[in-house]
């Protein structure tokens, strides 16, 4: 979340409505944008911000508004597309307070272009030295009042002669914070939808050739069976795989949400270009030869992220295996990879395509499907921070599983993932353990180095599960996904042998769970049973169902017990197959 904070540089964010938006300040040459701003807005939007229709005063306001950033003055614009939709000010009253106003395009408002705006002019107003608010608005202009609420601020109001008088002071309050966060939380969901459940989708790049990314991504696209439009980029076909072909990006359809693009990296700039023009949402890069490339290829992935803010594109990748989603009502598989299509509660994020390949793979051959995989590979965009945001909301998704060659904005990712984990774990495989990973990850996906006892302490702040091995992370994934979560760290354990009852102690106990002493009642419960009261539970090598699932719901039931872990050995005097029924 950029706002709260002093606008030192442009800042890219998202309207609730998931857009993509450009804030900076104001500058000499945005005076033909103020001015059409100015043209473009109704008569009531012109009457309730200047308490006149008259629009050539209004005009004069704006073209002032030039010159207005000159300390305690600040005047910030929201752009979309280099378009100007909406601009607010801040003005010194005495040395403890500013005034502030506001004017959004009719055509933006409810977009949450206004609570954008104000957040960020409270950062500056903040960043300054000024105290508190304060704005004379018209009593009828109740959608300023609600941009305050939306921020989480309450307004002291004073009514006067058909006017309304605001003033707040700028405490940073946890109701601000919470405010502030579900803000994010809903514009990010709405930027990546275009992403990960698109209704229209194009493949750029996509040749008649077996083994070719382009061509691959469309079979795997094909055979999944998307359930939206389907339309193909070639210049040099007619149809791809009985799809019929247009010749350019600029010829695609205007409400396409996703171009999947499988092109040398230096077309991607202009093809994105064009998907901008076309109104493109998302889009997915596989291509490599970007930032983990050296310095050219940095200055291209900057310039491919130029371009997509500037169109308000969500972007994963470049240097990527691509996306997928089982949801029934989608049926994305827009990856080169051949994956299996087993539906499941697992959402796989892989900063390496082809460890996200082989977890899809692993999972489903121990029955675990997937709600998405999202392959990220180089970052240029959307990241780690971003999917958790979706999948906190996805009811499909019960477990995330990440791998993960850098963290980026670590304090996002802390508040974040801290927020998810409490109702979703979180699973993370992190690499560049060593100097030597590090250095490998840097020529992999461009990912930065991160010290290890820093990434350790980032996953306890954030109650991330550290895993180290993919088969480590899909095991507890297994156990995750289909166990409810337990309500604290007390566990009993059951079982048949009391070696593995023992090691399996040793093993809650070091991963900082405890092996409870059981309550009174409940041992009672036990003995009343004809079994042992002591936790571990040794129920003795000839054990029966008859007698475990009684001792099971015993435990249970326990006001001592929160999770309760068995550990039955098969052999020869015990009928596993009646104990794992039971169990």
């Amino acid at each position: 979340m950029s706002g709260l904070r002093i606008l030192s540089d442009d800042v890219d964010t998202l309207g609730s409505d998931g857009r993509v938006v450009h804030i900076r300040d104001i500058r000499a040459d945005d005076i033909d944008e103020l001015l059409a701003l100015n043209g473009r807005v109704s008569d009531r939007s012109i009457y309730l911000r200047f308490f006149s229709a008259n629009r050539d005063t209004a005009a004069r306001y704006m073209a002032g508004l030039t010159i207005a950033s000159d300390g305690r003055r600040r005047a910030l614009g929201v752009f979309v597309r280099d378009r100007l939709f909406g601009v607010g000010v801040v003005e010194p009253v005495d040395a403890d307070t500013a005034e502030f106003a506001l004017l959004v395009a009719d055509d933006a408002q409810h977009t949450g272009i206004g609570t954008l705006l104000l957040e960020h002019l409270i950062g500056e107003a903040r960043g300054v030295g000024f105290e508190r608010l304060v704005a004379e608005v018209l009593a009828s202009n109740l959608a300023m009042i609600q941009v305050l609420k939306d921020l989480g601020f309450t307004p002291a109001t004073r009514f006067d002669a058909g006017e309304m008088h605001i003033e707040f002071a700028l405490d940073i309050s946890d109701q601000v914070v919470s405010a502030i966060g579900e803000r994010e939380r809903t514009a990010g969901v709405a930027s990546l939808r275009p992403l990960l459940t698109p209704r229209s989708l194009a493949v750029i790049g996509a040749g008649h050739r077996p083994g070719t990314a382009g061509h691959e991504v469309l079979r795997n696209v094909l055979a999944a069976g998307f359930t939206g439009p389907i339309h193909v980029v070639n210049p040099n076909r007619s149809s791809v795989l009985g799809i019929d072909c247009v010749s350019s990006a600029r010829e695609l359809p205007g409400d396409l949400d996703l171009a999947l693009i499988a092109l040398p990296a230096a077309q991607v700039p202009e093809v994105l270009e064009a998907c901008g023009e076309r109104g493109c949402r998302a889009a997915v890069l596989f291509g490599a030869g970007f930032g983990e490339a050296g310095s050219a290829g940095v200055q291209l992935q900057d310039e491919v992220l130029a371009v997509a803010r500037r169109f308000g594109i969500r972007l994963v990748g470049p240097n990527c295996i691509g996306i997928a989603n089982t949801d029934p009502a989608v049926h994305l598989d827009a990856t080169f990879a051949k994956l299996p299509a087993r539906p499941g509660p697992l959402a796989v994020l892989a900063q390496s395509g082809a460890f996200g390949a082989a977890i899809v793979e692993a999972a489903d051959a121990a029955g675990l499907g997937i709600s998405n995989l999202v392959s990220v590979g180089n970052k240029a965009d959307v990241g780690g921070n971003d999917l958790l945001l979706a999948w906190e909301q996805d009811p499909r998704t019960r477990v995330v599983g990440m791998y993960l060659e850098s963290v980026g904005d670590p304090r996002r990712f802390a508040r974040i993932a801290g927020r998810v984990s409490r109702t979703k774990p979180i699973l993370a495989v992190k690499s560049g353990r060593t100097e030597v990973g590090q250095r490998a990850g840097r020529s992999h996906t461009a990912a930065a180095a991160s010290s290890d006892v820093a990434i350790d302490a980032l996953f306890d702040a954030s109650g991330v599960l550290r895993m180290h091995t993919m088969q480590e992370l899909l095991d507890a994934a297994r156990v995750l996904a289909t166990q409810p979560l337990p309500a604290g760290p007390r566990v009993a354990i059951v079982g048949n042998s009391g070696g593995p009852e023992i090691l399996a102690a040793d093993a809650a106990a070091e991963a900082g769970l405890t092996v409870v002493e059981l309550d009174d009642n409940t041992r009672e419960a036990l003995r009343a049973l004809g079994v042992t009261d002591q936790n571990p539970l040794d129920l003795g090598a000839a054990v029966t169902s008859e007698t475990v699932e009684p001792v099971l719901r015993t435990l249970l039931a326990a006001p001592s017990v929160d999770i309760v872990l068995t550990v039955f050995t098969e052999i020869a005097i015990a009928d596993a197959d009646a104990i794992t029924g039971v169990v």
